[in-house]
């Protein structure tokens, strides 16, 4: 069984999902065919689509699928991409590490402990049951999640935006969101209060879930720092 899954990927698309075994198969979808590189290290596989010089028109016009079925044995997957688009849709995973230019991604897996991405616009959108930690870091990129528990949350951005749904919000630590003009909206199940430390020049904050007054109720904190964002915090029953 493999323990991680380290891929390179110029364009086209990588599909990651469960499987009774590990295999995956490549397609060429577009373009003239560049050869896909894999090695076994130990129980790492490492596949790449790659080529040194290539010029942006040929990445846009080479176009590959990258379809892999592994076992949940799998403790990493690591995800590289330049205009890809991509999906993971697995039981559980330990680390997930995501780094693309401009491809969009798709993320349904039940249990994370860490989460990591790092994009300059593309756009992500992950479903999950528990995600002990997340770190989100984008330029324009926009990131709708929707969660049922997470514990810490750390998202910095230039301007792209962020959803945040939290079903349940009893093992929440902190939520952290730095941006230049980016917003933020976070719903939650209203069962906690929360003590929120906004900071922004221009920025406005709507709290339509209030902050929790009662001293006796268990907190968790919300940390604001904008230029010009907004943040909108309410209950998950008026969305």
């Amino acid at each position: 069984d493999l323990k991680s899954i380290n891929i390179d990927w110029i364009g086209g698309e990588v599909i990651i999902k469960s499987g009774m075994t590990s295999e995956f198969t490549e397609t060429n979808i577009r373009g003239s065919y560049i050869p896909c590189y894999y090695y076994l290290d130990g129980l790492d596989l490492n596949i790449k689509y790659c080529e040194s010089g290539l010029s942006h028109l040929k990445t846009n016009n080479t176009q590959k699928k990258l379809e892999i079925s592994c076992s949940t044995s799998v403790e990493t997957i690591n995800i590289k991409t330049v205009s890809a688009k991509y999906s993971v849709e697995m039981s559980s995973v330990d680390n997930l590490l995501l780094d693309t230019v401009s491809g969009d991604g798709n993320i349904k897996v039940q249990n994370i402990k860490s989460l990591d991405l790092d994009s300059t616009s593309g756009d992500l959108t992950i479903e999950s049951t528990k995600i002990e930690n997340m770190k989100l870091d984008t330029v324009s990129g926009n990131t709708t999640i929707n969660v049922n528990q997470t514990i810490n949350v750390k998202s910095e951005s230039t301007s792209g935006d962020m959803k945040l749904t939290i079903n349940d919000s009893s093992l929440i630590d902190t939520i952290d969101f730095d941006a230049v003009s980016g917003n933020a909206k976070m719903y939650f199940d209203g069962v906690r209060g929360y003590n929120l430390d906004f900071s922004s020049t221009s920025g406005h904050k709507n709290l339509l879930f209030k902050e929790g007054s009662d001293p006796t109720l268990a907190k968790f904190n919300i940390e604001f720092d904008s230029t010009s964002g907004d943040l909108l915090v309410d209950l998950i029953s008026q969305l």
